[in-house]
């Protein structure tokens, strides 16, 4: 697609493993990620963690304060788990734990899981006519 880039869009709350405890979303988390809702990838890039000073914040006590690190590269979204306890998953499989797995190269249609518990995926938007992506207002 021409003029096109990569966004993340949140799917919602992922179905939950047996092994992690029930923790009922709290009323925080529902109105800060609506599923839906869609975020710019910038040029200096993006972290999605439990903390209120990552850049999207996925407020869950399975995620870690600061949990995985987003950025632009040639062919596509770079991923970076940062250490977390819970794991990072694309498309079902865990890309954490491991120093020498801890990146990957996510493309239209993955699926990027945090902790088991929130699901995100690539998806493909327009640009606008100029080819220039209009930056999203992060809260």
């Amino acid at each position: 697609m021409a003029n096109s880039r990569l966004v993340l869009r949140y799917i919602g709350h992922a179905v939950r493993p047996a092994s992690l405890p029930f923790v009922p979303p709290e009323r925080e988390d529902m109105e800060n990620l609506p599923p839906g809702r869609e975020f710019e990838i910038p040029p200096g890039g993006i972290v999605l963690g439990r903390y209120k000073s990552a850049d999207v914040h996925v407020y869950s006590a399975y995620v870690k304060g600061m949990h995985v690190r987003l950025w632009p590269v040639e062919d596509g979204i770079a991923a970076e788990d940062l250490a977390s306890t819970n794991g990072t998953a694309v498309n079902g499989a865990v890309f954490s734990g491991q120093p020498e797995r801890r990146q990957v190269v996510l493309r239209v249609g993955d699926r990027l899981t945090l902790a088991s518990t929130h699901d995100f995926e690539i998806v493909e938007r327009a640009g606008r006519p100029d080819g220039a992506n209009v930056p999203l207002v992060l809260p």
